[in-house]
């Protein structure tokens, strides 16, 4: 029997990929990686880009140094992005194609 995976764990997983290879991932690429089937991310997600919101949102509640103030600015995505930019160089170097991929193929 498998075991099921939850929404948080697959959010978690995929967060730590799209950091890792680019915002440009594709589900097939993320269900190899987190070793489930994509059917199981499309019973949870709409679509990519539907999951790809979620880790944002995950990582913007993940980091600590994030004011609050900014968490619950839903008006101002852009510069909640740039937050993360700000705050993900020092965690995961210039080279993450993360913020790059989102500004890229989400703007």
């Amino acid at each position: 029997m498998k075991k099921s995976v939850s929404k948080e764990e697959i959010i978690q997983k995929a967060t730590k990929i799209f950091v890792e290879k680019g915002a440009k991932t594709t589900v097939d690429e993320l269900s190899r990686d987190m070793k489930i089937s994509k059917r199981t991310i499309y019973e949870q997600f709409e679509d990519k880009t539907d999951l790809l919101r979620e880790c944002v949102v995950y990582l913007i509640n993940t980091l600590p140094s994030l004011p609050d103030i900014q968490k619950n600015a839903d008006n101002q995505i852009s510069n909640i992005i740039q937050i993360i930019y700000d705050i993900t160089i020092p965690l995961f170097g210039k080279k993450s194609k993360f913020i790059g991929g989102i500004y890229k193929y989400y703007p």
